[in-house]
């Protein structure tokens, strides 16, 4: 099996460095790079979603396990996961539309919060969220890239018979820099789309192999109970924590963001998710099938010889290859399969958390905070130079990895991996709330004005009521000498003026309405706007329907949020769940029973719970107390 799997693996590096140069023609702008410019079709959005989250910390070691520990109760739970995931995405995904479908803005979660929750422009507070929010992701997708290689190089090494890890986990980092450096998304996509092939191919000759060996089954009814342990035999804290996060998962994680706005198609996530949630429940079936089949099959059937090294549960996938050696010659390369395909899962997995991270520190960071501007505002030179830099900090972000990595070896504390996982990826509901309450980005960005220059000369010569007076509160000559001082455009000078204007109360008179050519809901939306005092969004529908082809129009509701309470809660959220999950771990590694009646292997499936409960009583409290005092 050994060079079996050798060849097979470096067959595959052969075609992911192929194709990354292909890819790197493709690849020059920006939002190519990162974004593969908004043209992910349907097909390669369902490879990536299931790629990426076939991940062996949270999916594949996870089914398995629990399929071992809780039988048939945890294929049920995990699979719930999944149907939530999906339906929790299809409730909100209608006010994500403007953002996903706006080819000129980012394709970032943290500039869709900023710009939602922004009172203007500049706004400090708007800066802080999406400086706050993107530094936490950023690092926990290094963590779990870490994570994620780990597991991979353990495999790895333990299926060539290497007995150093580290060349096992450098030779993986080092392959998914170098592809993911010269194509960008586009090579992710292509090796995710590749890895998923293989992943399939993987289980089902490990299916075919378990056929061959015609092992005999315990009861598992004498193992696992009746159906009530079916119900609830997973225990009512996995049960709470597993159906969290299927409902706030594909919400929060920068990766589902930057696929969404890489198909620009909210037609076309919406659709992928549901495909992509019958494939995974399909996979979770299989998964979790494997631990059983170690429990009730493999278990009882190991001499005792091989009996010790059983893991007891913590790695079924490891415990089947126990029995490759008692199986005829021709299987080794159902075997060598089966090995190439839960590798591919771990390179599937952390190729996306390395182009995501990259991506977040770009248009987050460089673009979005040092530049204030998005993708759609850079020109061609500057949009080259921005996915240069991208290239650059893959690079970085290699050594970096490698460098953890052998940190936490040394302090050991990469032996409990999927602990950490938890961890890492419980920081990321630190945004559900600021999600699922948004409804869509309200102030204008800069890309809101198409034609800055028109625009401008339309105001100057604008006589209609209200809007006449637009040109003296805009004060178009100051905003172009500002502009000319910072170095900003003129675009980013009027969308910072206009913020702070819309948010006033103008007149709003018959000859306003009369001036503007408005249809029944348009003017009902209007009229509702002035009546609650939401001049925010009456102003802006003012605006836009007296300069239709001049300000794109997005759909909005109302939102009086304080930016204030964003920050705060994303805050302490993100507090919340690093004191709760590392309390966690630290607990179960130094053997603590027991603590507030929970013990620590609770506490730490909670961690999802209290990072949500946390951000909802801050968020709703911060708002009541600010809007009293306003």
């Amino acid at each position: 099996m050994r060079e079996i799997l050798l060849c097979l693996l470096v067959g595959i590096a052969i075609v992911f460095l192929v194709e990354a140069w292909r890819a790197y023609r493709k690849a020059r702008r920006v939002q190519d790079f990162f974004l593969l410019g908004g043209r992910l079709k349907l097909s390669s959005f369902v490879a990536t979603l299931v790629s990426t989250n076939l991940s062996l910390g949270n999916f594949i070691f996870l089914c398995a396990i629990w399929g071992y520990f809780y039988g048939y109760s945890g294929m049920l739970w995990i699979s719930v996961c999944i149907v939530l995931l999906v339906v929790g995405f299809l409730l909100f995904a209608n006010s994500f539309r403007p953002y996903v479908e706006d080819v000129r803005n980012s394709g970032s979660i943290h500039e869709y919060l900023s710009c939602c929750y922004s009172r203007s422009a500049d706004d400090v507070i708007g800066r802080n969220i999406r400086f706050a929010a993107s530094t936490a992701t950023i690092v926990c997708l290094l963590l779990a890239l870490v994570l994620e290689l780990h597991l991979g190089a353990t495999l790895l090494a333990a299926f060539v018979g290497i007995s150093d890890y580290g060349f096992a986990f450098v030779s993986l980092t080092a392959l998914i820099c170098f592809y993911s450096l010269f194509g960008g998304y586009r090579s992710v996509v292509f090796t995710d789309f590749l890895q998923g092939i293989l992943l399939f191919t993987g289980l089902t000759a490990l299916f075919v192999v378990a056929a061959i060996l015609g092992l005999q089954w315990q009861s598992a009814t004498d193992v696992y109970g009746g159906l009530r342990q079916v119900a609830f035999g997973a225990g009512w804290h996995n049960i709470v924590s597993i159906s969290v996060i299927g409902l706030g998962w594909l919400l929060v994680t920068m990766d589902t963001w930057q696929r969404n706005c890489a198909s620009r198609s909210l037609d076309t996530s919406k659709s992928g998710a549901i495909i992509g949630g019958v494939l995974m429940v399909i996979l979770v079936i299989a998964l979790s099938m494997i631990g059983i089949f170690d429990r009730l099959a493999v278990l009882p059937s190991l001499s005792e010889a091989q009996a010790p090294q059983h893991s007891a549960g913590f790695h079924p996938i490891a415990d089947l290859f126990l029995l490759s050696g008692g199986t005829p010659a021709w299987t080794n390369f159902l075997w060598a399969l089966a090995a190439l395909g839960f590798i591919m899962a771990a390179v599937s997995t952390a190729d996306t958390f390395l182009i995501v991270a990259s991506h977040s520190a770009v248009s987050d960071l460089m673009i979005g905070l040092l530049k204030r501007a998005e993708f759609g505002a850079l020109d061609d030179h500057e949009s080259e130079s921005f996915a240069n830099i991208g290239r650059v900090l893959i690079v970085v972000m290699g050594l970096a990895t490698v460098a953890l990595w052998f940190c936490g070896s040394m302090l050991h504390l990469l032996d409990d991996p999927l602990t950490l996982f938890f961890v890492a990826y419980s920081v990321q509901f630190a945004l559900f709330v600021p999600v699922v309450y948004s409804g869509g980005p309200r102030h204008f960005r800069p890309t809101n004005i198409t034609d800055p220059e028109q625009f401008a000369e339309r105001l100057r010569g604008e006589d209609r009521p209200v809007l006449d007076s637009l040109k003296d509160k805009l004060n178009l000559d100051e905003i172009r000498s500002s502009d000319a001082e910072s170095g900003f455009s003129l675009s980013y000078g009027l969308a910072s003026r206009l913020n702070t204007i819309v948010e006033e109360e103008w007149d709003y008179s018959e000859g306003l309405f009369a001036s503007l050519e408005l249809d029944d809901v348009r003017r009902r939306t209007l009229t509702d706007a002035v009546q609650r005092k939401d001049y925010l969004l009456a102003n802006r529908t003012v605006l836009e329907e007296a300069y239709p082809k001049l300000i794109s129009k997005i759909p909005m509701r109302s939102n009086s949020t304080h930016p204030a309470a964003v920050f705060v809660s994303v805050c302490l959220s993100i507090a919340v769940s690093l004191i709760v999950g590392l309390g966690s771990a630290i607990a179960m590694q130094r053997g603590v029973t027991g603590f507030l009646w929970l013990a620590p292997d609770q506490w730490l499936a909670l961690s999802p719970v209290m990072t949500i409960g946390t951000g909802w009583i801050v968020f709703l409290g911060l708002r009541w107390i600010l809007r009293r005092h306003q």
